[in-house]
């Protein structure tokens, strides 16, 4: 179970962690209408008024999984992948306990002899199709948010000692968010070159260190720093995938800045106020003021943004 905030990396971590492994990756996002047909199966209509029945995630995952293993056991030639895993994103945007069903006593143990001992059973089939082994090399990986309180569910105690949790953070240290601010630009830029390389007319490694982005490189690790780490009221974790979009965003507004103006560090401030203060509904109301109060600060000096925070404090009291 790979937990954080939006934004640190989570599905990337899973992914890379698949291809170390040598597995392929079946991924699928939980949503709050889960149940034990979206994990496990069950029985569909057809238009004919019949019960199909319809493997779950789970079950569809382990069993092409079966399938690559008994193709290696069959023809020793080197095969593309070993394995094949499944990832659920946002797992607790679902009802997880009750999502998870049959599949509770499965989860115990990965060892060989206890899954071989213990199939999972598919009532909606029959037969000997009524039941399915997990391979003991199948893996579940999920992903949990543990920010956006409103919109997800708890994990059960009993469920949680069957994942192995790892905590993605954001960075807090100076050296740290310097390194994260230059990675997401590098990021950013290279979206940028396969994007709009017919009209690139910037240099990423020049302009981000002695050029056009230095200022607001300077401003933007600023920012995080009062975001992650504000005084008494505990920190927002804006992730390095919204780092990386607001660099973008600036990437693409400089022409138009130009054009009207604006400095690069006015158009960060635009951009910070319509792509990250939107993404602050969640915080409660001492976060927002002392966010609007620390960018109203001479040494901060970012007004649009102050000004957005302000506008969505008012908007949600009136709600």
């Amino acid at each position: 179970m790979l937990q954080g905030p939006p934004g640190t990396g989570k599905t990337t971590v899973a992914r890379l962690l698949a291809d170390q492994f040598n597995a392929s990756l079946r991924v699928t996002t939980a949503t709050a209408e889960w149940s034990t047909y979206d994990m496990v199966g069950g029985l569909r209509p057809t238009e004919t008024g019949a019960l199909l029945p319809v493997l779950g995630e789970v079950a569809q995952a382990s069993l092409e999984c079966a399938r690559i293993i008994r193709q290696e056991l069959q023809d020793p030639q080197p095969k593309a992948f070993q394995a094949r895993w499944l990832l659920v994103d946002e797992l607790n945007r679902a009802d997880i306990d009750k999502s998870v069903g049959p599949l509770y006593t499965v989860l115990s143990s990965i060892s060989g002899d206890y899954l071989e001992a213990t199939p999972l059973n598919l009532w909606y089939e029959t037969g000997e199709r009524a039941e399915i082994w997990i391979p003991s090399r199948f893996r579940l990986l999920a992903t949990m948010n543990d920010v956006d309180t409103s919109f997800v569910n708890a994990i059960s105690q009993g469920l949680t000692r069957r994942f192995q949790f790892i905590f993605l953070g954001v960075p807090t240290s100076e050296t740290e968010i310097n390194n994260e601010v230059d990675a997401a630009f590098a990021t950013a830029y290279k979206w940028l070159v396969e994007q709009y390389a017919a009209s690139l007319t910037i240099d990423a490694e020049e302009d981000l260190k002695s050029g056009i982005f230095v200022d607001a490189r300077t401003k933007l690790v600023q920012l995080l720093r009062i975001l992650r780490e504000p005084i008494a009221i505990g920190g927002w974790p804006l992730g390095t995938a919204q780092i990386v979009d607001v660099w973008r965003s600036l990437l693409l507004a400089i022409p138009n800045a130009t054009e009207n103006s604006l400095s690069v560090v006015d158009t960060l401030d635009v951009v910070f106020a319509d792509r990250i203060v939107p993404q602050m509904g969640d915080l409660d109301d001492d976060q927002l003021r002392e966010f609007e109060t620390r960018l109203k600060s001479d040494d901060i000096n970012m007004l649009t943004s102050a000004s957005a925070i302000h506008h969505l404090r008012n908007t949600r009291a009136t709600q």
